[in-house]
């Protein structure tokens, strides 16, 4: 439920006119942007996959962690291919496949939209 609010003064002549309402706010708790997921890692590589982990973020915003998102991009290239499920994962670790084998690549871990 949202709320505006007028404050009026008291002294010893009277209540003043109230202020001008002030814009809608809703009570509830704050909550902001996570960390970065920490300590990315590989943990095993074939010659078309690698596994990674990862620590969940040590600031989580104020609001438990709902999922996060890997992608992959080619080390001369800008543009980043999101590889995880369109939901995102619940675990901190996740096993990309259809890799080229001897091609490098980048790797982000972040959280799910």
């Amino acid at each position: 439920r949202s709320s505006d609010l007028r404050i009026m003064a008291e002294n010893a002549a009277g209540i003043s006119k109230p202020s001008a309402c002030s814009p809608f706010y809703k009570a509830c708790d704050t909550v902001f942007k996570p960390g970065p997921p920490g300590n990315p890692r590989v943990l095993d590589t074939t010659k078309s996959s690698i596994t990674i982990a990862w620590n969940k973020p040590v600031y989580d915003g104020g609001s438990e962690i709902t999922g996060y998102m890997v992608e992959t991009s080619l080390p001369e290239e800008d543009e980043w291919k999101i590889v995880t499920p369109p939901a995102g994962l619940k675990a901190t670790s996740f096993t990309i496949t259809g890799l080229k084998e001897n091609q490098e690549y980048r790797i982000q871990i972040g959280r799910a939209h």
